[in-house]
């Protein structure tokens, strides 16, 4: 364990799906149990910088989807915001366990990159787009992209066009300087409308007491 820890920085800098392979490996030896180490060694595994690497990190949590460490590398991977972590979130959107797609979508939406585009595309193309896991691709494409497309074969339409321009994001999409929202990934910025205009410094509570919240209609609920 010594001697994994002490390479983990050199492997990581080094990239390379044979030294991410390395990684995953000996995480998948050692005792779960939630140490610094084995926690260092999850957060190296998710830092690589390369596609090739991070294509091995996805395809393990794929693989062991049924395992605790599939989850906490996920967990690890919302602090890389590199476009090479694109793959790994793509192999867990399209054929990962389906409690972990959702976080997969939200993390491809804090990445500003076209692969993360396309990745949302090709997994809205696979999806009722009137789930709660289409409706929440369409959310992520719409923070993204600032288009809103609707279905999946018009958002396809739509980028074959675009693509080509880049990724324009709007300072209203991120939230206004100054404001609560500002420091919020782009995945969630989106669920609090309303925030933008709140000067930081101040305090805001809410307060609400809801039936039945699951209803959809607001019935019941007293703010």
């Amino acid at each position: 364990r010594d001697e994994a820890l002490g390479r983990c920085g050199d492997l990581v800098r080094e990239g390379g799906a044979g030294n991410a392979k390395l990684l995953v490996d000996y995480l998948d030896k050692m005792s779960k149990a939630a140490d610094a180490s084995y926690w260092m060694l999850v957060n190296a595994a998710t830092s690589f910088s390369d596609e090739p690497a991070m294509a091995v990190v996805g395809d393990y949590m794929v693989d062991k989807k049924k395992e605790p460490l599939s989850r906490d590398l996920l967990f690890s991977l919302q602090n890389n915001h590199s476009a090479a972590a694109v793959p790994a979130l793509s192999a867990v959107l399209n054929r990962g366990a389906d409690d972990m797609k959702p976080m997969a979508v939200d993390q491809l939406a804090s990445i500003q990159s076209e692969a993360s585009v396309d990745g949302l595309i090709r997994a809205f193309q696979t999806v009722k787009g009137g789930n709660d896991l289409g409706k929440r691709i369409d959310r992520a494409l719409r923070v993204l992209t600032g288009a809103d497309c609707g279905k999946p074969e018009d958002w396809l339409k739509w980028w074959e066009l675009a693509r080509g321009e880049g990724l324009k994001v709007s300072e209203s999409q991120l939230g206004g300087e100054g404001t609560v929202t500002r420091d919020l990934d782009p995945g969630r910025a989106g669920e609090f409308q309303g925030l933008e205009t709140v000067d930081p410094n101040e305090i805001l509570v809410l307060k609400s007491e809801c039936k039945n919240p699951h209803d959809g209609t607001g019935s019941g609920c007293n703010y």
